[in-house]
């Protein structure tokens, strides 16, 4: 179908009903993918579109629960599966906001919910981006909300700054 001139693939989005209950509802999930280059120094894997920064995640489908769109967003997106991260179960991120589809042609409660990603140490792997994005770079948490075009990214950085502080993280 075209869409503002642009191309999209038809996929088998899940919308649902808002709790306001005169919107639809969608959910996005996917994975913030930590590598430690020490223990100390996390960095986060970024995502380069061409105006933006992201981690892998993407729309839910029909029939899929949150980590199962997560882990195949992050194997469309990266390559990545559940061999190469460890899930670290104790953290999740979720916002709530209020995009305008024009698909739709109307506004929609849509539901962001990351799950976290440790690299595994003794994995080796070559992060392989989808035709989605123009790059990847590996970012210490320090350094991501001075990146251009990282804008939505700082709520996630936030959280992640105040769970590894909290936390021990077992690799």
């Amino acid at each position: 179908a075209e869409y503002g001139g642009l191309f999209e693939m038809r996929r088998t989005i899940w919308y649902g009903k808002s709790a306001k209950g005169n919107l639809k509802a969608t959910n996005s999930c996917g994975f913030a993918i930590l590598k430690y280059l020490t223990p100390k120094e996390p960095q986060l894997l970024v995502l380069k579109h061409n105006r933006r920064l992201d981690v892998p995640k993407g729309h839910r489908e029909i029939g899929e629960d949150q980590i199962t769109t997560a882990f195949r967003e992050l194997k469309e997106e990266t390559g990545l599966t559940s061999e190469h991260i460890k899930v670290i179960e104790n953290f999740t991120f979720t916002n709530v906001y209020y995009p305008y589809y024009r698909r739709l042609g109307s506004q929609v409660e849509k539901t962001l919910v990351l799950y976290l990603g440790v690299v595994k140490e003794d994995k080796t792997f070559e992060v392989m981006i989808s035709k989605e994005h123009v790059g990847f770079e590996w970012v210490s948490l320090e350094k991501v909300s001075s990146l251009s075009g990282s804008k939505d990214l700082h709520g996630l950085v936030s959280a992640l700054q105040k769970f590894l502080n909290e936390n021990m993280i077992e690799k």
